[in-house]
């Protein structure tokens, strides 16, 4: 924000000394618009975000761990285990088992629960720490939502 609000003032710097500007004071060293516009950005206590640190070396930021849907989570059916192989998912929550696959970050799943089969959909964000979706039970949809344990 800080780098903007310099250029921002240095465009008005070039703007005055192009004749856009407010007139400056006689020659005397007056002060101009566009000084008083970079004065009072510098004085404004706004605060500036620091960068992320990325890694220096390429190998380091591979080697940084990629989450996905693999993990323990809390949801609306209890704990839910999620395997991850490949592009097939395997899960295991207290009313039963689901098998299925992963395209981004969205599971499609068969579920068996009992005598009871079905489908259904888990849509992760893209933190891999939450997600939202649904079984379907004969007409009925129930609502899934996790968060990652």
């Amino acid at each position: 924000m800080r780098f903007a609000l310099t250029v921002i003032a240095a465009m008005m710097l070039a703007l005055a000394a192009c004749g856009g500007g407010e007139p400056a004071e006689e020659a005397g060293g007056g002060e101009t618009a566009a000084d008083t516009a970079a004065a009072d950005i510098a004085e404004a206590d706004v605060p500036v975000p620091e960068p992320e640190e990325l890694p220096e070396d390429p190998a380091e930021a591979a080697a940084e761990p990629v989450l996905g849907p693999q993990s323990s989570w809390s949801m609306t059916m209890g704990e839910l285990s999620l395997a991850l192989e490949d592009d097939s998912v395997t899960g295991e929550y207290p009313l039963g088992t689901l098998r299925g696959t992963i395209d981004d970050r969205v599971v499609t799943f068969d579920y068996v629960e009992g005598d009871l089969t079905g489908t259904g959909m888990l849509q992760f964000d893209r933190t891999f720490q939450n997600f939202t979706g649904y079984q379907v039970m004969g007409e009925d949809t129930l609502e899934w939502v996790g968060e990652r344990l």
